[in-house]
């Protein structure tokens, strides 16, 4: 019976060390946040990749023909798929690691005021985690409780406010727009403003309160968040409305271009260092003319 012995030995170790790590990367997969999680799954399937190789190469060192292909083609998408996923993550990391100096430099600038959207939580997480940066806290009103909304989403609210008559520690009951609108407040005062508020559920709300009532909350909450620089992003799926309603609702909040809101974000930015680069360059002949005339005057 033919049998590359070193082959065999080398097959596995790559089978074990891949087996090993699946189950370590596992345990932390499980406990990540979000952008980190999307990783770990890329890294699972990496090292899946290379336990598979592994095998491969046990089966190529037993065997007569040149299946030196089992081995080499897992492995190396192995590599590939390892080495994207770190530099994908790398640029995830430079984009929301700043030095200390840097934080306390940096202004945030938060486009404040009310948005309407046609997507779920699910569909628009990126946009939420990508500004959250920007804000200083997300609190999420919805009717599902939290941990559907953890394990539909992958993403975790700084306050979440489930829309229920049951009573539980995180609910609050649909006919008391006032205790809803109090723990958003409270919300706000607690972060210093800047925050964003995501509500969806709206046509639960419709169930258990008119309309007039809701619109009035709706627009009263749009005051006290333009007024704390913070963001209101309401949920309005089709239909959940008349066009009559529609209507009233729109005379006050704008339809969500997630692009034209990411551009802002990033258009201030660029001023803001522009005008940095004024001041800093207008300072500067000032500061000579002043030592001009000091010296004169000695």
């Amino acid at each position: 019976m033919y049998i590359n012995w070193l082959g065999l030995v080398g097959g596995m170790v790559v089978f074990i060390i891949g087996s090993s790590l699946i189950v370590l990367v596992y345990m932390y997969y499980r406990i990540v946040e979000p952008p980190a999680k999307q990783w770990g799954k890329r890294i699972l399937i990496s090292l899946f990749l290379f336990s598979i190789g592994g095998i491969g190469v046990i089966v190529d060192s037993i065997h007569e023909l040149r299946l030196w292909f089992l081995g080499a083609i897992p492995i190396t998408l192995s590599y590939i798929l390892a080495l994207s996923s770190s530099v994908h993550y790398i640029k995830r990391l430079a984009l929301i690691t700043k030095t200390p100096f840097e934080e306390e430099k940096e202004e945030k600038y938060v486009p404040s005021g009310a948005y309407l959207t046609l997507k779920t939580p699910y569909e628009i997480k990126e946009l939420l985690m990508l500004m959250r940066e920007k804000f200083n806290g997300l609190i999420v009103i919805s009717r599902d409780p939290l941990h559907v909304f953890l394990r539909t989403t992958g993403m975790k609210p700084d306050k979440y406010i489930w829309l229920s008559r049951v009573e539980a520690p995180e609910s609050t009951d649909p006919t008391k727009l006032h205790l809803i609108q109090n723990e958003i407040l409270k919300f706000i005062s607690q972060r210093k403003g800047k925050v964003i508020v995501y509500l969806t559920g709206l046509d639960y709300l419709l169930l258990y309160n008119d309309f007039s009532s809701i619109a009035k909350f709706l627009f009263t909450l749009k005051d006290y968040l333009t007024m704390n620089e913070s963001l209101l992003i309401l949920h309005l799926p089709k239909n959940t409305v008349s066009n009559i309603q529609e209507s009233v609702i729109t005379r006050e909040f704008k339809w969500l271009d997630e692009n034209r809101l990411l551009g802002e974000i990033a258009l201030f930015g660029v001023m803001k260092k522009e005008s940095e680069k004024d001041a800093s360059s207008e300072s500067t002949p000032r500061k000579n003319r002043e030592s001009q005339e000091t010296s004169k005057e000695a």
